[in-house]
């Protein structure tokens, strides 16, 4: 079949320009389709060459001048830090009293515990002992204040006994002779009376229990708040019955 009977128009030339001869253009039917037509890979030009070592020669370190310059500002940097850490005594004096005053605006603190965070900032010992000095003379730090507020409290709000108390200033650093004198103001009767009505609120969940098992779970209760002795079985034998039916008061 011709290309005119395909329906194709003949090609005409322009004048001047002479048809090829003895070859013919593929048509897309030859290539068979879309999927087979040769697809061609771009060799790399010199120029690309180039390119590829130029960025590579853009991402090389820079010279030995850039890198001293950054090893001096590096070095004046720590300078200045070690004369930080030295610190003037001036500037030792106002950051040991934001310290103090930061943990002292959270709660009481002992002389303990103040001079432990202190430290840990890195202030030298003299600055810590005369800013502790300065808290004691003016009224902010007292240990014997602290732990008669610390029995006080503990006592009302949580209902510990002497021992429980003892252990908890104890944790706080608190000195000996001021745990002493704290408890030494908590009676016997006082302290009796709080592990009463600790005990009979406590018994209440207790209702339907045999009353073996209920004083073996109160007087474990007890215990742990830190009671013990004579006032922990009067605490017991006051909320809990000893004859009859179980009836918890």
């Amino acid at each position: 079949m011709s290309d005119s009977e395909g329906g194709l128009a003949p090609v005409t030339y322009l004048p001047g320009v002479r048809p090829p001869t003895g070859r013919r253009l593929p048509r897309f039917e030859d290539l068979g389709g879309a999927d087979d037509v040769p697809t061609e890979t771009a060799e790399p030009t010199a120029s690309s060459g180039r390119r590829g070592r130029g960025s590579q020669s853009r991402e090389r370190p820079t010279g030995g001048r850039g890198l001293s310059r950054r090893r001096a500002d590096a070095g004046s940097d720590a300078e200045s830090d070690a004369e930080d850490g030295v610190l003037d005594p001036e500037k030792a004096r106002r950051r040991a009293e934001n310290v103090s005053m930061h943990a002292l605006t959270r709660r009481g603190q002992s002389t303990h515990e103040l001079r432990r965070a202190l430290t840990a900032k890195g202030l030298p010992t003299e600055i810590v002992d005369e800013e502790l000095e300065r808290l004691t003379r003016v009224g902010l730090l007292d240990d014997d204040a602290l732990a008669e507020t610390l029995v006080r409290t503990l006592s009302e709000r949580k209902g510990l006994g002497r021992r429980a108390l003892a252990a908890e200033l104890g944790r706080r650093g608190l000195p000996t002779p001021s745990i002493e004198s704290a408890l030494a103001v908590l009676d016997d009767d006082s302290e009796r009376e709080a592990a009463v009505d600790l005990a009979r609120t406590r018994a209440r969940q207790f209702h339907g229990l045999d009353r073996e098992v209920a004083v073996r779970r109160l007087t474990g209760y007890l215990m742990r708040k830190g009671y013990s002795g004579d006032v922990l079985r009067a605490a017991v034998d006051a909320a809990l019955p000893r004859a009859g039916s179980v009836r918890f008061e």
